[in-house]
């Protein structure tokens, strides 16, 4: 595997898995280079983004080293990207950016065009007779709102959606699914409650 310039310490952003020591597969970071962000404005606009992994620091914690990647997008209908990580916008929407190399894998969500307002689902007793459907657009951020008493939103098999607690009175962190598809959840605490988020 290349190595290329080390450029910061993993303290200083990004996310990664298992260390570079050892038998387990290397997780990737995947980060827009020189921005914190990784939107686009509009369609026809650019985003660099490179592949770095988590290598052990000399004095102890560790670094992340860029290294040469494949590149891949979950949508081109919105973003393509090519060898080099350069993202190019073709329409609003929301894409998945995998970087490759090796066995390790990385990836980056990346939008274009403003952010959907965030779509609340009430969830209360009433989903035991009469189960919640909401239908929302890929890359739309989600979440639920419990007015009655506390319930859990827990997926009927694989996230997503991820499970969180929806505490009386309470609105919950949003969940943004990039990944078109209808997903069944139900509470926990109360098993009748059904809902079932559609992401087109």
């Amino acid at each position: 595997m290349r190595r290329l310039l080390l450029v910061f310490v993993a303290a200083c952003g990004g996310s990664y898995s298992s260390s570079s020591t050892g038998g387990s597969p290397q997780a990737l970071v995947v980060q827009a280079v020189g921005t914190q962000s990784s939107a686009i404005a509009a369609p026809g606009g650019t985003l660099q983004l490179a592949a770095y992994e988590s290598v052990a620091g000399q004095y102890g914690g560790s670094t992340l080293l860029q290294v040469m990647a494949s590149w891949s997008s979950s949508d081109t209908a919105v973003a393509t990207v090519d060898a080099n990580g350069v993202v190019t916008a073709v329409a609003n929407g929301t894409a998945v950016i995998m970087a490759t190399t090796g066995s390790a894998t990385g990836q980056a969500t990346v939008t274009v065009g403003a952010t959907p307002a965030a779509v609340t689902i009430e969830w209360n007793l009433g989903a035991q007779t009469s189960p919640v459907s909401t239908t929302v657009a890929a890359g739309t951020p989600v979440r639920w709102h419990a007015s009655d008493t506390d319930h859990t939103v827990v997926a009927d098999n694989t996230p997503p959606p991820a499970t969180v607690a929806v505490n009386q009175g309470t609105t919950t962190p949003t969940q943004t699914i990039t990944t078109k598809g209808t997903y069944h959840y139900h509470c926990s605490i109360h098993p009748a409650m059904m809902g079932t988020l559609v992401v087109e």
